[in-house]
């Protein structure tokens, strides 16, 4: 199976599992996207044993699961925003963990361990903000004294009020657009190289071309997609191509550091998930403050 067969076989597959984590209900939505985020999560703190660096990943990935966990939580206004301060009880324990481990580079340890929890879980833990309704002002539907099932309300279908995936739908549909023009049009006219520093194969051919694909794809989305007007989109694509190019190229950059060509292989003709999120992890959170700022 040729390459761009089997890159077209997969993205395929990973398009339609996020279709259906986005369009199925609000539960669908939380199971797909906290999976995606612990195998990327496990990814990057596997990379870094090339480079003897013992990132605790299993801690970093269970910080990252409660995040996620929370935002959630305080998305559908099930907690309210202070139960968010609960995460920062796990800071103490990554630096306590050093302390007894004995290891030789303790704090290269320390740092990645938060480098895994800021540059992956944290914008996967935004989306909750993306498609659920967080600016009206309401009382949580349930208290931690024991006068609701927590459990029944979860599993209630469609248990989330104002449950809207549009807004992250678009984005996902504008990065697969960006993504799919500069792929093709780099391949076909690729000459100019845009960092080769860091990744020789990307040029400006790709980016223009990109970008290109990327603006009518926002003009098409902003036709019916109505969560934001047609210029709010066109301010998401050009978001998308400026932090999707970075993504891009600061996770390039970690694989040229750590000497990887690819962050895993459970992808074919991707690689792993963090080579297939890797634009993403860059946009989403300036998605979310554009989408605070055009809201308030």
């Amino acid at each position: 199976m040729n390459s761009l067969l089997k890159r077209t076989l997969t993205g395929t597959l990973i398009v339609g599992v996020i279709l259906a984590g986005l369009l199925i209900n609000s539960l669908s939505f939380f199971i797909v996207f906290l999976v995606i985020m612990a195998v990327t999560q496990w990814e990057f703190y596997h990379m870094l044993h090339r480079i003897k660096v013992r990132a605790q990943a299993t801690f970093g990935i269970a910080m990252g699961v409660t995040m996620y966990i929370l935002t959630f939580m305080v998305a559908i206004h099930a907690l309210p925003e202070e139960y968010l301060s609960l995460i920062l009880l796990f800071f103490p324990f990554v630096y306590i963990h050093e302390i007894y481990a004995q290891h030789n580079r303790p704090f290269h340890n320390i740092a990645y361990t938060f480098l895994g929890l800021i540059y992956i879980a944290l914008p996967f833990s935004l989306l909750s903000f993306l498609v659920f309704d967080i600016h009206e002002k309401i009382q949580p539907v349930f208290t931690l004294d024991g006068k609701d099932d927590i459990l029944n309300f979860l599993l209630q279908p469609g248990f989330a009020i104002d449950y809207s995936p549009g807004i992250l739908l678009g984005v996902f549909i504008l990065i697969w657009m960006y993504d799919t023009g500069a792929y093709l049009s780099g391949m076909l006219f690729g000459r100019r190289r845009l960092m080769p520093r860091i990744s020789p194969k990307k040029t400006w051919e790709g980016v223009i071309g990109g970008t290109f694909l990327a603006l009518i794809t926002g003009y098409l989305v902003g036709r019916y997609i109505h969560d934001m007007n047609t210029i709010e989109w066109l301010l998401v694509v050009f978001v998308v191509v400026v932090f999707g190019t970075l993504g891009d190229l600061s996770e390039s950059l970690l694989k040229r550091r750590i000497g990887l060509k690819d962050s895993g292989s459970i992808l074919p003709g991707h690689g792993g998930f963090l080579d297939r999120f890797d634009s993403f992890l860059l946009i989403i959170p300036v998605v979310v403050a554009l989408f605070a700022f055009l809201q308030s």
